[in-house]
């Protein structure tokens, strides 16, 4: 039986050094290893301690500046306030009687911004009636009117909720492109005989180059410079080009009114109110 090889025959000179390194020198490498592992150990340590202190310094440092803005006299508050949109302006409500026990009651609101849009909710509270609640909005510069029609009780103040603003840049562009609506042949029509209702005529026209599912408008009669008599109609799907005459019958009979004012009210702003051009 041929003699057993030796187990580092087929090894080379520089492994066997290295394997004699090893084993004369084993103790002592793992203890360097030990102090390397200890030494990285330290290095992120100490990093994440730095960092922590620099946290807290930065920290501190932002919130002192922070109280010197809030308690200086420096004009960046003031900046900043000027920066939000101003609140909505209000008037006081007008009632008009309608038919039977019914009133028509009206208030104006104004948006004081000339570059932000608000959307916000309203009701005409007060008596003993079940207020019902509008969505409504106002565009930038806006002054417009609210209305509550056939209302049974004429007491009533104009009560404003859940205000949302959203900030248009270059509305003035957008407005000259949108909003072009022409109003002509307003026609104040009296009852005929008694018991008929006065009637108002008009034709509007949407010159501009977008179409809207639906558009508001407002109709004022005013005898003398007062206001007697507030109506609304809507227009569906009211296309880009398009004319259309409105006759609208009023829910009493008014003997006079030498003037009638059309106030479109079209939400031109809400890209969910505009027509596809496949529906136009």
């Amino acid at each position: 039986m041929p003699d057993a090889m030796p187990p580092t025959s087929g090894l080379s000179d520089w492994q066997l050094k290295l394997s004699y390194f090893y084993v004369s020198n084993k103790l002592l490498l793992r203890k360097l290893l030990v102090l390397l592992l200890v030494i990285i150990n330290c290095v992120f340590w100490g990093y994440s301690i730095a960092g922590l202190a620099s946290w807290a310094l930065d920290n501190d440092r932002l919130t002192k500046q922070t109280q010197g803005l809030m308690f200086s006299d420096s004009g960046v508050l003031s900046t900043l306030e000027a920066m939000k949109p101003q609140p909505l302006n209000l008037s006081s409500v007008e009632v008009f009687s309608g038919n039977g026990n019914l009133y028509d009651l009206m208030a104006d609101v104004v948006n004081p911004n000339s570059s932000w849009f608000a959307t916000f909710d309203y009701t005409f509270a007060g008596g003993n009636a079940t207020a019902t609640k509008f969505s409504s909005f106002v565009l930038p510069g806006q002054h417009k009117v609210l209305l509550d029609l056939g209302r049974s009780m004429a007491a009533a103040q104009l009560e404003v909720s859940n205000v949302k603003w959203q900030k248009i840049t270059d509305y003035l562009a957008i407005r000259n492109v949108r909003e072009r609506f022409t109003i002509e042949n307003t026609e104040f029509l009296p009852a005929p005989q008694i018991g008929d209702p006065s009637r108002v005529r008009f034709t509007i026209k949407n010159d501009s180059s977008y179409s809207y599912w639906e558009a508001g408008v407002v109709i004022l009669l005013s005898n003398g410079g007062s206001t007697v008599g507030v109506n609304f109609t809507t227009i569906p799907q009211f296309k880009s080009g398009e004319q259309r005459t409105i006759e609208l019958n009023w829910t009493k009979a008014i003997s006079q009114a030498d003037t009638v004012e059309v106030l479109p009210e079209i939400n031109y702003l809400d890209a969910n109110n505009i027509m596809p051009p496949a529906s136009s």
